[in-house]
Formats: C-alpha cells, structure tokens, sequence
C-alpha cells in the first residue's frame, strides 16, 4: 500500500486499522444507507395510490420495519458467511493474524469481487421473502386490503427493493476499492480476474431500472387518478391538483434518483480514466513506481489491471536496459583496460631482445595488470613432443620452473590440451574438468586457461593463466588474452631469430678474422716495412733492425695497426725536439692507425680478388685449349703442356688409369 493512497484517501488507513472488520462495517453502512433512503419511494407510492386508512398505513409502517430489521440481520449473517476468506486474509494482513489453510490471496480476490454482486442478490431475494411476501399477506389478512391495494403495495414494495438494490450495490462496490487494491494477485492474468458486473451490463440495468421505476411510478399515479375521475360524481379538479402535485413529487424524485445513478456511472467510467491519464503523466516523467488505483470492479477494472501490468512491463523493460547499459559499459571498462594491459604488455616485450627476459617481464605484468593468481609461459621442444615451463609469477611456479616442471603434448592438463589442438582451452571449474593437471604447487587455483603461442600457424609455446575464482574467465578475457598472445609469440620469434643472427654474426666475425689472420702471417705483404728518417724514405726488410730511439721515453710512441682485433702491424713514431705526446695526439695517431688498418685490409682484398680473377682467366684460358680438340691423346697433351706451362713445373704428367689397375698398386711411368 503506497502512502499517496493513505494521504488522499482515509478508507485506507481505516482498513489498516479493522482489517477484517472493514468489510462487515461496509456490508452494514450499505444495507443501512439503502435501507435508510431507499423504502421511502416505494411508501410514497404505497400512499398516493393505495388507498389506505390511517390504521392500515401504521401498521404497513410498522410491519414494514421490522421486515426491514430481520432483512439488515439476515443480511449481516450471510455477509460474515460469504466473506470469511476476505476477513482472514485482512486480519493476516493487517494483524498478522495466522491465516488458515484454506484461504490465500487468489481465493480473498475473488470472494471480495463477487460480495456486491451476491449482496445485490441475496438483498433482493430477502426483502421479497421477509418483507414484501410477509407484508403483503400480513396486510390481506389482518388489514383486509383490497386485491388493488395489494397490487400498489406489491408495485409499491417492488419500487424500493429496485432502489435499495441500486444504492446498496454502487455504495459497497465503492468501499471496497481499496480493499481490492491489497487483494489483486501480484501476478494475475486478465482472463483469471474476475469482475463484478460488466460496464455495459450495469448501464443497461441502471437505465432500464429507471424507465422501470418511472413508468410504475408515474404510469400507476396516472391509471389510479384516470379511475377516480370516472368514478360518479367526482370531482375532476381536486382530482387534477392532486395528480399534477404527485407527478411534479413523482418526476423529482425519479429525476434525483436518475441524476444520482448516472453520476455514479459516470464516475465508474471517468475516475479510472482520470486516474490511468495521471499515472501516464508520472510514467512520462519516469516515475515507474506508483501504480493505477483501481476504483471500480467493472471492465475499467480489467483496463486498470492491465494499465498496470504494462507500466511493471515498461519498468522491468527499463531496469534490464539501464543494467544491460551498466553491464555493457562496465564490460567495455573492463575490456579497455584489458586491451590497455595487453598493450603495455606486448610493447614491453617487444621493446626486450633477451628471451628469458621476455618471458620473466611477461608473467610478471601480466599477473599485476590483470590480477591473476599465476601466469606462465611454456615452450614447446624441437620435436613438439613436451611444454617446458620457461617463467612463471607466482610463488608455485617458480618452484615448478627450479624443478624443470613439463607436460606431455596432448596427454596432460589443459595447457597439452591447447597446444595439441591450437586453440585455448578454458576450465572454468577445475575440479570438474577431465583434462585438468592438479598441481600441488597451486592448490588456490579455481579456473584455467591456456593460450598457444602461434607463430605462421606453428605452436611454439603455451600461455597459461590461473585464478581463484570460478567462471572467471569469460569469452571476451580470451579474446584479449588471444590478442596479448599473439603479441607474445612474434616478440619470442623475434628474440630467437635475434640471438640466432648474432650467433651468425659472432661465427662469421670469428671466421673472417682467422682467415685475416692467416693471410697476413702468409706471403709477403707480411714482411712489407718502411722507414722514414732524416735520410728519407726507404724500405725496412724483414731481417733489418727496428729504428732505436736514445732520447726520452716521452718523446717516443708505439701504435699497432689492427684489423678485426687481429694485430697485422705497428707504427713508431719520435718526436723531436723533446715535446711529449699529448693524449690528444695519441688520439689522432690511433684514429690513422685504424684508416691504415683498413686501407691495409681493403688492398689486401683486392689484391686477392685480383689474384684469383687471374687464376679464374688462366683456367678459363687452359680449358678452352683443352677443349679445343676431341682427339683422345691431343686432349691429354695440350692438358699436360698447359698445366706444366701455367704451374711452371718441372715435370708433369696426366696418366688414364683404370680402377682395377690403381687397386693392383702399378708404378707411374717415367716421362
């Protein structure tokens, strides 16, 4: 119960107060407003019409009310008979009184939309069976009444029990509105909803109930006036002042009785309408809380009941989308940032060329940006055939990595399963995954998942991460995991084909500077030497002696000329005049140290290119003139003639010898 209908109308927190008791205080303010106004038509009628003595009308009168007077208690007994469920469910309501077992709020509803209809009814049935039989046979046989009178007094009798009938229904049809705001089923369907008297029923009743009362009312005034004017020796204008004084009473209080029903169905139709038009404003203005007050019992009652359940609809409606709205932007949050730590992730790991280094920073941001309880990072041997754990964050991990920790490809846990497959592989509760690998170095894990580490759609390696929450990991974290292991497998590609090349380069770098070394211990630009002094420019041979210098240490300078750090000479310098060499001209000398050091190598290079283009040529030229010939022996002595000539040997010779002969071990001939 809202407290707007508490503040606007008081009935409701008198039924807060009497619970059970309001519904037989509003069975007897109906019987006793309808009992109080509604005879009063029916014994005006009774009098005008029938005809009767003063004794005769007292003793109607009297008869009468206490017909009325059983009528009121019959009605009170059968009122708390057809209303025990409504009672009981008010009383465990308002009272907390225990409620019994045959009663629920469905079986309350329904009691209480059909108690007007059955109080019209039962109001009906007992004002006939108490008051207008009993009367009317107490009349013919105390009073003697005519059969006439009797007539009137049944038309008579018939009018008030059609007024009563009236006020009574649309007075406790009202009172009881807010008692069927606390007894609608929270999740009633129209058609299990019953109504008391349908729209259209009630205004065809209404309206043919007063056509009905005017046309006995004033019809019979009139009959019984036309009568007494033929009566012998009447006279017409008494008769006429009489008649006009009646129907003038007569029509006014017809046309009150009309205007008040009339209202009443105005009302029943306008009030709802008014109240569905004010709700629709706060709906507007997004308020979703107050609900349509249904105020009759008719088919405004179904629009009202159904008004209502759109409104929970459109809020219901409303809350899904404002929680999907906040849902989705905490999930976009969420993702943002996932996508940021992936970032930050990726680029560290890319900006590193070491690849233990890699894969420790990369654990370990992970586990920090993201939150995980462990992360780790397996590579797959050269045959496929085992995950190796390379790095790990938690505490557990590293304890699996001092011990070589591995899982079989295919056949352990979820990180063979991944790599064995190509795809991740999540265990959202690892107690209930078949191809989860319990490990006691992590007994907090809850939930898994794998990531492969694909390069040019090859697994070198696996992405393992952990938490110790159930059903953490969602089908977006794979897709940021999926993104950040990607990233991860081209920074480790890199990192190996990184150390690869400087491998390469090491080898080749050692292999050049051997072959450098050979050659300048080899041949005679190694005993090459020059010598400039006072005399000028001349050559230093091999045996000759080094230039001694016998002045001070200072003045004298040594500097090797290397080349790939293979030393391959030296320059000696002295200065005259006793200065010393500054740091600055050490500088400078070993700065032409190097120039010499590398135009040395560049000769020596191109002497040697030099050198083998000559031997390329002179092969070129000695198998052209071998193969100018296809003669057998001519071949084998233009062979023998031009590789003595090219080697400048003494003697040479070109034998054919067969296999089997070599094998025998036959001696050469002398040329």
């Amino acid at each position: 119960m809202n407290s707007n209908f508490q503040a606007n109308y008081p009935s409701g927190s008198r039924l807060s107060r009497q619970a059970g008791g309001f519904i037989l205080r509003a069975q007897i303010g109906a019987q006793l407003i309808s009992t109080l106004l509604g005879p009063w038509l029916g014994l005006y009628f009774i009098y005008i019409t029938a005809s009767l003595s003063q004794s005769q009308l007292t003793q109607l009168i009297l008869s009468f009310a206490a017909g009325l007077l059983l009528v009121n208690v019959a009605h009170l007994v059968y009122a708390v008979i057809v209303t025990r469920h409504i009672r009981s469910y008010l009383d465990h309501l308002f009272k907390n009184k225990p409620l019994p077992e045959d009663s629920g709020k469905v079986r309350a509803w329904n009691e209480a939309i059909a108690f007007p209809r059955r109080f019209a009814v039962s109001q009906i049935i007992f004002n006939y069976l108490l008051i207008v039989i009993p009367v009317i046979v107490y009349m013919r046989i105390a009073q003697g009444i005519s059969t006439s009178q009797i007539i009137y007094l049944a038309i008579g009798a018939s009018l008030s029990a059609i007024v009563v009938l009236i006020m009574g229904f649309l007075f406790l049809d009202g009172r009881l509105t807010s008692v069927r705001e606390h007894l609608l089923p929270d999740e009633a369907s129209l058609p299990e909803i019953r109504i008391t008297i349908g729209q259209r029923t009630r205004q065809y009743f209404i309206t043919a109930a007063i056509i009905l009362i005017a046309l006995l009312g004033i019809g019979t005034i009139a009959y019984e006036k036309i009568l007494a004017l033929f009566v012998p020796g009447a006279d017409p204008t008494p008769i006429f002042n009489s008649f006009r004084l009646h129907l003038i009473i007569m029509a006014f209080v017809i046309f009150a009785l009309g205007l008040y029903l009339a209202s009443r169905l105005a009302q029943a139709v306008g009030n709802p309408t008014s109240e569905i038009i004010r709700i629709m404003e706060q709906v507007r203005h997004g308020n979703y809380s107050e609900k349509a007050r249904m105020l009759t019992s008719d088919d405004m009652a179904r629009l009202t009941i159904r008004f209502n359940q759109m409104i929970e609809q459109l809020e219901t409606t409303q809350m899904t989308l404002e929680r999907q709205v906040e849902e989705r932007t905490a999930s976009l949050e969420e993702r943002s940032k996932q996508l940021k730590a992936a970032a930050q992730v990726a680029r560290e790991a890319a900006s590193l060329q070491d690849l233990n280094t890699i894969l420790t920073l990369t654990v370990n941001l992970i586990s920090e940006q993201f939150g995980f309880y462990h992360a780790g990072i397996f590579l797959l041997d050269d045959a496929g055939e085992y995950a190796a754990l390379q790095a790990a964050s938690s505490d557990g991990g590293k304890k699996m990595l001092a011990r070589g920790h591995r899982l079989l490809v295919g056949q352990q846990g979820i990180v063979g399963a991944a790599a064995y497959h190509r795809k991740p592989r999540i265990a959202l509760d690892v107690g209930a995954d078949r191809e989860y690998f319990n490990n006691p170095d992590l007994p907090l894990t809850r939930s898994e998942v794998a990531v492969p580490l694909t390069v040019r759609e090859k697994v070198i390696g696996v992405l393992d991460i952990q938490s110790t929450e159930e059903s953490r990991f969602t089908s977006s974290d794979i897709d940021v995991l999926q993104i950040l292991a990607d990233q991860l497998a081209l920074a480790i590609q890199n990192a190996r084909l990184f150390t690869e090349s400087q491998d390469a380069i090491q080898r080749l770098e050692v292999a050049t500077a051997e072959n450098m070394r050979r050659a300048w211990r080899g041949g005679q630009r190694a005993r090459n030497a020059y010598r400039y002094t006072a005399a000028g420019l001349t050559s230093a041979a091999q045996g000759d002696k080094k230039i001694t210098f016998t002045d001070e240490a200072a003045t004298y300078l040594s500097i090797p000329i290397q080349m790939r750090g293979q030393r391959i000479g030296s320059i000696s310098l002295h200065r005259k005049g006793g200065s010393p060499w500054t740091e600055s001209d050490r500088s400078l000398v070993n700065e032409v140290s190097s120039q010499i050091g590398l135009a040395l190598e560049n000769a020596r290079l191109v002497q040697d290119t030099q050198l083998r283009a000559e031997r390329e040529q002179a092969l070129s030229q000695m198998t052209a003139r071998i193969r100018e010939t296809l003669d057998l022996d001519e071949v084998l002595q233009t062979a023998v003639r031009e590789i003595k000539q090219s080697f400048n040997l003494d003697k040479a010779e070109v034998r054919l010898q067969l296999a089997e002969e070599a094998k025998q071990g036959s001696q050469p001939r002398q040329p």
